[in-house]
């Protein structure tokens, strides 16, 4: 038996709010927010149809998770006036994509011959390296991957006068609302429209995946409903292969590099919808990045809202245990060939921060693809231009002598199996 601890996540400790932010929130507590700001699927759904013109959703399997979510946002997020307004917009993006989405595809069925063909999928415990290697990756010009703007507005629209795309404006503004309500995120994460993001938010439109659908409030009830279906995460992502196929349709390009922490719960599920997928599994010092993950985790849900991160939630990101038991979870996969050997290329936060040429490298070599000069440069150059000095820096507390040494005895089996070096 391990000892306990006191909770990272009770010990967390939010920042302080802009000025204008605790001014309006504040106000906010003296009005009635839920009458000015309604998160009813009456309203979010007649304003999705208003605004698009549209009114076919496609297969009815979003409408229950979507009302569940909707009743857990009003009774257990305790969402701020500010994060009120941003979650209303964000369900309204939601849905108004998911109708434009199933317009093209009844105007064009040819979508559904689309193949997603031997995708990379980037795994890893959060705060490993895989933002910045899904970036990296996907400076290939032999390869693609999924950009915020796509995942938001996947349908694309007329090029404007001056010929930028005017998703990546909107989507940018709107993402780097999160950095202006709430600044520390710039240290965490780069938001931004034409970002490379995660799956997760493209299969947001299905209603039915609480891992991004959790930052727009914290909701116990819906992760419990979603957790209760026996296909798990298999609806989806077949509907993240959907707004794929559809992507894919409208800009043809190279070999997809995607990205979702997230799946190593659910690797199976991922072989099932991308049988030919090829994973890359970015291993950091678990002590280190869970750490992380709990500064990084309470920033992102204070954004909206005045409850911490609790117990159930993320807990594959902030709880030792839970996370240690994620992270060695895909070892049993491996050896009882659920997850064939052949389909797993491992990388090391050290080697890739150390040296991003050859660790990239490497892992190409490995996986059998072609480490071009063209992109070798482009490496160099992103590193040159974007030096990691310059980045504002994270803090956070790795915690005391005892606390290391406790978690560490979790990430034994993890850190043994894929001999995974400590950092503290």
């Amino acid at each position: 038996m391990i000892e306990a601890l006191p909770s990272r996540r009770d010990e967390w400790m939010p920042p302080a709010r802009p000025d204008w932010v605790a001014k309006v929130n504040e106000e906010g507590r003296h009005l009635d927010i839920a009458g000015i700001v309604p998160l009813d699927a009456d309203s979010l759904i007649r304003t999705a149809v208003a605004n698009t013109g549209l009114d076919d959703f496609g297969a009815d399997d979003w409408r229950a998770p979507f009302e569940c979510l909707l009743q857990a946002l009003n009774e257990e997020a305790n969402l701020t006036l500010i994060g009120r307004i941003m979650t209303r917009s964000d369900l309204l993006m939601f849905l108004e994509g998911r109708l434009r989405l199933e317009d093209l595809y009844k105007r064009h069925p040819e979508i559904e011959e689309e193949r997603i063909e031997a995708p990379i999928w980037i795994l890893g415990q959060g705060r490993s390296g895989t933002s910045i290697l899904q970036k990296l990756m996907a400076m290939d010009p032999g390869c693609r991957t999924l950009n915020t703007y796509d995942a938001l507005f996947p349908v694309k629209e007329p090029v404007s006068g001056n010929g930028s795309d005017p998703r990546i404006i909107l989507a940018e503004h709107r993402m780097q609302m999160w950095d202006r309500v709430t600044p520390e995120t710039t240290t965490i994460h780069d938001f931004g429209g034409a970002e490379p993001i995660e799956t997760i938010m493209a299969e947001a439109l299905s209603f039915q995946t609480p891992a991004w659908l959790n930052l727009l409030g914290l909701t116990p009830g819906y992760n419990a409903l979603i957790a209760s279906n026996p296909e798990g995460q298999l609806p989806s992502l077949r509907y993240g292969l959907r707004v794929l196929k559809a992507i894919q349709w409208q800009t043809p390009g190279g070999r997809w590099v995607l990205k979702s922490p997230d799946a190593l719960s659910y690797i199976p599920t991922v072989l099932q919808v991308f049988p030919d997928v090829q994973f890359v599994w970015a291993h950091r010092d678990p002590v280190r990045a869970l750490s992380s993950a709990v500064n990084m985790i309470g920033i992102l849900i204070w954004i909206r809202s005045d409850v911490k991160p609790a117990a159930g939630i993320f807990d594959f990101l902030t709880d030792p245990a839970n996370s240690a038991s994620n992270l060695s979870q895909p070892i049993d996969w491996i050896e009882n060939g659920a997850l064939p050997r052949s389909q797993l290329h491992n990388i090391h936060y050290h080697d890739l921060m150390a040296d991003p040429v050859k660790a990239i490298g490497a892992l190409y070599c490995d996986i059998g693809m072609d480490f071009t000069p063209a992109f070798q440069a482009r490496i160099e150059a992103y590193f040159a231009a974007h030096p990691r000095t310059g980045r504002p820096r994270h803090s956070y507390s790795v915690g005391e002598a005892e606390r290391i040494a406790v978690e560490r005895r979790y990430y034994e089996r993890y850190q043994d199996y894929f001999g995974v070096p400590s950092e503290v």
